[in-house]
């Protein structure tokens, strides 16, 4: 297109970019539900901390025990704040308040064979949060009555681990009898609420040992069964869109597609397969990086060498399926759109030979990434009117994950699901229907309103295809995704499949 060789389409294209950058930046805060909690404590902090009060409470295992940590979020409390109780502001001000907050260091002591392990949890700030020992039926114990286990359980509660039982009163208590003999009792304490739910504290006692320290909000029952009704709309919507993607992707444009061009001979194969491979390879690879986040699930019945091949058995297989999930579409995109757009870069000839140095493939790579800038202008626009006008609700995030730290290499992850993303996603709702609309318009006819039918189409299948995200309405993501869907499609047809990978 001659338009975008012109010095001034460059200029005006970059101060665009500038402008819906700091656009975006200015209004970042309103537009994006994050949230502002100081994360002083960190993994090998939340460790030292654990191992020490284990050693000083005698916490089991005793000794030889593995360790295991995780930055926990208690989601489904959080959307009940957020829906039901009074909303981000809420939220906000519950954690400022500190009788409960959904986010904690989990720190887990366990060892291969036994049954008897520990976890203790800690506030972002550091804070001593919680406690709870798994003790085996068989360990024998004190069978004390109701009245000395609870007053045992709070005094321990209050001398060793610092509880402020003051604001508490009792509402629940039970007992129930081990087959050692044992009698392990739980104590459940009320403190006002918030919205209908309840806060509340629970110490449990193991014969005559404090077992458990564990503090929440007791949501109604009712909130998840309409919380799961709203998520079934969601999912409906997303099912929708899957049905299109097997029966008019799949079988219609890559199955047909693929095999009315590998007639022609016109599939090229070595490529794609080398590339889907790298992409699968990269989601095993994340899989591994993963390892450290994996033991807080471990099951210590079997052995930890057990454990692992079975991880890593499933991780291979899941590698083995997305690589078919992502070479089908791989192999018919690139397929359907060299014969389609002739006018198109090749995607195998972009990066080699004279071809990667020209100012058009520069062209191409420098405009994709200037159009990010009105990705995320757009991004901010729709929060903030979805949110502050509309009333539509997207479940608060923390700006930065503190688990993406626990994995080996921390870059690995953004890059494995990134590349994965561009090339699969682009393949399939962009370059699949695209082209295949314009062959079919050059076989029967009117090849322009085939390829606006199919246009529009991949809007909407792409934005349905990701409503499965835990936001309300049930189209809020379909109607987000609108935009930026369009714009990878208009780049696409524009200037083919490299800018809309990179994009």
């Amino acid at each position: 297109m001659t338009f975008t060789r012109k010095p001034v389409f460059w200029i005006l294209h970059f101060l665009f970019f500038i402008a819906c950058v700091l656009y975006a930046w200015k209004n970042f805060n309103r537009a994006f539900p994050f949230v502002d909690i100081q994360i002083k404590m960190d993994r090998k902090t939340a460790l030292e901390k654990a191992a020490q009060l284990a050693s000083d409470h005698g916490l089991f295992p005793k000794q030889g025990y593995l360790k295991a940590v995780t930055f926990q979020i208690d989601s489904p409390t959080q959307n009940f704040i957020e829906l039901e109780a009074g909303g981000p502001r809420s939220l906000k001000s519950i954690l400022k308040e500190g009788v409960y907050t959904p986010y904690t260091w989990q720190v887990r002591h366990f060892a291969q064979g036994q049954t008897n392990e520990s976890r203790l949890s800690f506030t972002p700030d550091g804070t001593l949060y919680g406690l709870w020992e798994k003790i085996s039926e068989d360990d024998p114990g004190a069978a004390l009555d109701a009245a000395q286990a609870r007053k045992l359980a709070e005094s321990s509660a209050q001398g060793s681990w610092a509880v402020d039982l003051k604001p508490y009163h009792l509402v629940e208590q039970a007992s129930q009898t081990r087959k050692s003999g044992r009698v392990d009792h739980s104590f459940i304490y009320e403190r006002g609420q918030v919205g209908d739910g309840k806060y509340r504290l629970k110490l449990s006692l193991s014969g005559n040992r404090l077992s458990e320290i564990s503090r929440f909000i007791q949501v109604p029952d009712a909130f998840f069964r309409r919380f799961e009704a709203m998520r079934s709309a969601n999912s409906t919507v997303s099912s929708l869109a899957g049905a299109v993607i097997v029966l008019l992707y799949g079988l219609g444009f890559c199955g047909f597609g693929l095999f009315t061009l590998a007639r022609r001979h016109a599939v090229l194969w070595r490529r794609p397969a080398a590339l889907a491979a790298f992409i699968s390879l990269l989601q095993f690879l994340d899989h591994l990086n993963r390892l450290p986040l994996e033991w807080m699930d471990y099951d210590t019945a079997i052995s930890t060498q057990a454990f692992v091949v079975r991880l890593v058995t499933n991780w291979l297989l899941e590698a083995i399926f997305d690589f078919i999930i992502v070479v089908i579409p791989l192999l018919a995109g690139e397929s359907l759109s060299r014969l389609a757009f002739a006018d198109h870069p090749q995607l195998w000839r972009v990066f080699t030979g004279d071809a990667a140095g020209s100012r058009q493939i520069f062209g191409r790579i420098l405009g994709a990434y200037l159009l990010v800038g009105l990705n995320f202008a757009w991004a901010a626009w729709i929060y903030i009117v979805g949110s502050q006008r509309l009333g539509w609700w997207n479940p608060s995030e923390l700006l930065f994950h503190p688990d993406e730290l626990a994995t080996y290499f921390p870059w690995l992850t953004s890059i494995a699901n990134s590349l994965h993303a561009g090339i699969w996603e682009e393949c399939l709702f962009r370059a699949v229907p695209l082209a295949g609309a314009a062959l079919l318009g050059n076989r029967f006819g009117r090849r322009a309103a085939w390829i606006a039918g199919a246009f529009i189409l991949q809007m909407l299948v792409f934005g349905a295809a990701h409503a499965d995200y835990p936001a309300q309405p049930s189209y809020a993501r379909l109607v987000e995704l609108l935009v930026p869907s369009s714009l990878f499609g208009g780049m696409y047809l524009l200037f083919g499949l490299l800018p809309a990978m990179l994009m």
